[in-house]
């Protein structure tokens, strides 16, 4: 039976003034770094807590589909959110993560976990989640084996054209 009992999204800069944890791990969403930066290769770190009992990196855009140069959250950035959380799901009492600001991708990736891990999430706070981020979860939690994702009534009430019962 998993430990996990709250799961919070965050900005970053309230991230990096927080104090870490063994209890808790961390999920870290920058943007890659832009092009033409003096060394384009190095990913950015945002400046957490070396407490944390792990911590996630991710390098994606908050996009929800390929423009540009820019990265879109992938099947792979999925699956390593997945493992890792099914690394850790008998480990932490919790998982924050934190994107620049705290709304889309952050807000998306603990929508997930609340629904997987069948967590108290405040529906209001992460309305406007990134649901390509949220779908290509979903998704491949189904593909990899794990069930389905059951969204929420109360997204559907709005009118969100992204509310659905994974695998239908």
């Amino acid at each position: 039976m998993p430990t996990f009992t709250f799961t919070k999204h965050m900005s970053e800069e309230r991230a990096c003034r927080m104090r870490g944890n063994s209890f808790t791990g961390f999920i870290s969403v920058v943007d890659p770094p832009r092009y033409g930066a003096a060394d384009p290769e190095a990913p950015r770190k945002a400046k957490l807590d070396g407490k944390w009992g792990d911590i996630l990196r991710l390098w994606v855009h908050d996009i929800d589909k390929p423009w540009q140069n820019y990265v879109l959250f992938s099947d792979d950035d999925a699956d390593r959110i997945i493992h890792w959380l099914k690394k850790h799901e008998n480990e932490f009492k919790g998982i924050i993560v934190h994107c620049a600001m705290g709304i889309s991708r952050s807000a998306a990736i603990a929508r997930f976990i609340a629904k997987v891990y069948d967590l108290p999430f405040d529906e209001r706070e992460g309305m406007q989640f990134n649901r390509h981020v949220f779908n290509t979860l979903c998704k491949r939690w189904q593909e990899l084996g794990y069930g389905e994702v059951q969204e929420s009534i109360y997204l559907a009430s709005t009118g969100a054209s992204y509310a659905y019962t994974t695998g239908q």
